[in-house]
């Protein structure tokens, strides 16, 4: 596998296989959303995607940043607001000393129905802050697109 843990979509499909009647007979109601799945260990709650909670997968996981974001056609910036320390007297962006690099921001993109959003990945502006990024995985895209089901993770210089 190589991550820390198992990906939700694997997680999802050996669910589907080996407990495909966990579920049966419970709450017909459950409308899992964002691809969740009835939790077989409790079946009146949806197993979500990774960043969403609710009994349904309808909203976002808390976190100390993050939010809801609307695609446009003009690229827009989402930055970690620990990554850079703001009380610098410079204009140079500087890491905050007191990061925590287990900080999860979670986001939610929304787009209108047929569009495609990018992604361009980068390591800060004017900075060598990229290098405490260089090896931890930073970005996790998941889609509940009809089509296809996109599970992908990038890092620092990829683009997506």
């Amino acid at each position: 596998m190589g991550t820390e843990r198992m990906a939700f979509l694997d997680a999802k499909m050996i669910n589907d296989i080996y407990c495909p009647n966990a579920c049966e007979g419970f709450d017909r109601n459950l409308r899992c959303q964002a691809g969740g799945y009835p939790d077989p260990n409790n079946c009146n709650v949806c197993k979500c995607p990774d960043a969403l909670g609710g009994v349904e997968c309808e909203r976002l996981q808390p976190s100390i940043c993050g939010g809801e974001l609307i695609a446009t056609d003009q690229w827009q910036t989402l930055r970690s607001p620990e990554l850079h320390d703001t009380r610098a007297s410079n204009q140079q962006t500087n890491l905050n000393p007191s990061f925590n690099k287990n900080v999860q921001c979670y986001w939610r993109i929304s787009a209108p129905e047929g569009s495609h959003i990018r992604f361009r990945l980068s390591d800060g502006e004017n900075s060598n802050t990229g290098t405490i990024w260089k090896k931890q995985k930073i970005l996790d895209i998941q889609s509940n697109a009809k089509m296809w089901n996109l599970d992908k993770s990038g890092c620092v210089g990829e683009t997506i």
